[in-house]
């Protein structure tokens, strides 16, 4: 409990500043995310992901910058979600205990986050729309 400080809310434009203070980001969202936006943050700022398989945050990450838990339906429909609490902790703890896979991780996802850029989605976007 040392460990964990509570913040509240933070300002976007703050949250670079918290990232830089992280070794590891974790998001394990239940539910499916339209585009968890908070994958490319932790990317581009050189994090290693714990990750749920849900929605678009797949879509983003992949195995060379993130560890991707899986969120099976039976463990979301039990009230007790002991299984998706281990497999979270044991990620964690694997990639505390592994620095070198950390760096590997988090210089894939300086790089790969990079094609996320919202010149691209931009650019996609107007495109759909035109054709």
């Amino acid at each position: 409990s040392d460990k964990i400080i509570r913040v509240g809310y933070i300002d976007n434009n703050e949250l670079p500043k918290y990232y830089q203070m992280a070794d590891i980001q974790c998001a394990p969202s239940l539910y499916e995310e339209a585009a968890g936006l908070i994958v490319i943050e932790g990317m581009l700022s050189g994090l290693p992901l714990v990750i749920t398989n849900s929605g678009g945050m797949v879509e983003y990450a992949n195995t060379d910058c993130a560890v991707i838990i899986d969120k099976a339906d039976d463990i979301l429909e039990k009230s007790d979600r002991h299984e998706l609490i281990n497999a979270l902790t044991n990620a964690i703890e694997d990639l505390y205990l592994h620095p070198e896979r950390r760096e590997k991780m988090s210089k894939f996802g300086k790089e790969y986050g990079k094609q996320f850029s919202p010149e691209r989605f931009y650019n996609e976007f107007i495109d759909a729309v035109l054709s």
